[in-house]
């Protein structure tokens, strides 16, 4: 019998060997995915601070081109008026990429009231 029960053992230690390999592998993509997150969130930092120059950038080109006198020359002035609206639609043309590639929040879950609210039972 004692030859019955050390194959046992060997099936058990086999199989906690198996466990403990899919464990180890199972870390390791746990780590990289971290190492990915990481990156990720420094890539969404980065970005976001771009998009703020970029909108801030066209927001005070505009003020300063909005600013100038009026020109006597019309053709200096359709030029700084056309350079006004390719600025506006430019900050159109942004918030509507980051409206379009931004996810809207879930809606809240509704949650059952407690059981014991139900009404009384009528006799």
């Amino acid at each position: 019998m004692w030859w019955w029960e050390n194959d046992r053992l060997n099936g058990i230690e086999l199989k906690l060997n198996r466990i403990l390999a899919i464990l180890t592998q199972t870390q390791a993509q746990e780590k990289r995915m971290a190492v990915n997150l990481d990156q990720l969130t420094a890539e969404v930092a980065k970005n976001t601070d771009a998009t703020t120059s970029v909108v801030l950038l066209l927001n005070n080109l505009t003020q300063i081109i909005k600013a100038f006198p009026p020109s006597t020359d019309p053709v200096t002035q359709a030029a700084l008026d056309n350079l006004v609206a390719t600025l506006a639609g430019n900050d159109q043309a942004i918030a509507i990429a980051v409206t379009t590639n931004t996810q809207s929040p879930p809606p809240p879950s509704v949650s059952p009231g407690p059981a014991s609210a139900k009404a009384p039972a009528k006799k």
